[in-house]
């Protein structure tokens, strides 16, 4: 299995270029380092990449750089949280339309409570994972 060495920015291929730019656009979180996507090359295109090469590369052009991700559960139901922003706007114009109309809204059924979360315990380490300009990278919790 032979590789080629390339050392300078030219050089790369457009196929190499297309793969990392979608590679890092999407939410995988895959790499964390820049030795991790260097050994993705490696694998995919067979193709043996200097680091501070594939830095340059990454970092100005690509304007991929280290980001701390967003905590998200690992439980979290996507179209639920959808369907809940869709619908808060008009469950709270609703409650504030009850309480102005009616002096004290308990009396007609109507409780509204809130509730601040906190974390208590082992809180888990967050560590920066590389994303290209403009993505939001989220971290399961």
């Amino acid at each position: 299995m032979s590789s080629t060495i390339y050392t300078k920015l030219d050089e790369l291929t457009l196929g190499v270029i297309a793969g990392l730019s979608k590679k890092l656009s999407d939410e995988s979180r895959e790499f964390k380092s820049y030795k991790q996507i260097a050994k993705w090359v490696e694998n995919n295109y067979k193709i043996s990449l200097n680091y501070h090469t594939l830095y340059k590369h990454l970092h100005y052009r690509m304007k991929a750089k280290l980001k701390v991700p967003r905590r998200s559960s690992i439980k979290k139901d996507e179209q639920a949280a959808i369907a809940f922003k869709n619908t808060l706007n008009k469950l709270l114009k609703m409650a504030c339309w009850l309480e102005y109309t009616t002096p004290d809204p308990a009396k007609n059924g109507v409780k509204y409570w809130s509730q601040d979360e906190t974390r208590i315990g082992l809180k888990t380490i967050e560590r920066k994972i590389i994303t290209a300009l403009g993505v939001k990278p989220k971290g399961k919790v």
